[in-house]
């Protein structure tokens, strides 16, 4: 087990096992899907997450690519939406900050227990869900 910290969260993750359960998934939930939120979610993954997520997410063994679920919860004008989904990893939540929630410029985060939207292969005791919000502009035409 690995502690890692970030934005107040300290969380203690089993950073093989979850490479390893990530090479057994043939792919996103983005692309099990194919509609056209999912598609832009796809399009806007390089700007997502920023940096200090993406660093979690490397040292945690989490693959960016291939994310649980992803849903757009509504437009705020006709260029932008609002996107929430998970990511799944091995490991238990040490500490959290006091209002539960994380902010790093437009995503917020937190992390819960598994809910169903988890892969099969996250669905077994000691998961942790990575959950997001976050606004992304429309870039697919």
């Amino acid at each position: 087990m690995m502690k890692i910290e970030i934005e107040g969260w300290v969380v203690n993750v089993d950073v093989e096992k979850t490479k390893k359960t990530y090479g057994l998934i043939k792919e996103s939930g983005c692309l099990a899907c194919g509609c056209n939120y999912c598609l832009n979610y796809l399009k806007n993954l390089p700007d997502v997450m920023p940096d200090q997520i993406r660093a979690f997410f490397e040292s945690a063994g989490v693959d960016i690519n291939k994310d649980a679920e992803v849903y757009q919860e509504g437009e705020i004008d006709n260029s932008t939406n609002y996107y929430g989904g998970e990511y799944y990893l091995w490991g238990t939540i040490i500490s959290k900050p006091e209002s539960d929630v994380s902010t790093l410029g437009k995503l917020s985060f937190k992390f819960i227990a598994p809910t169903a939207l988890a892969q099969e292969e996250f669905k077994k005791d000691g998961a942790l869900c990575f959950s997001f919000h976050t606004e992304l502009k429309w870039l697919l035409n």
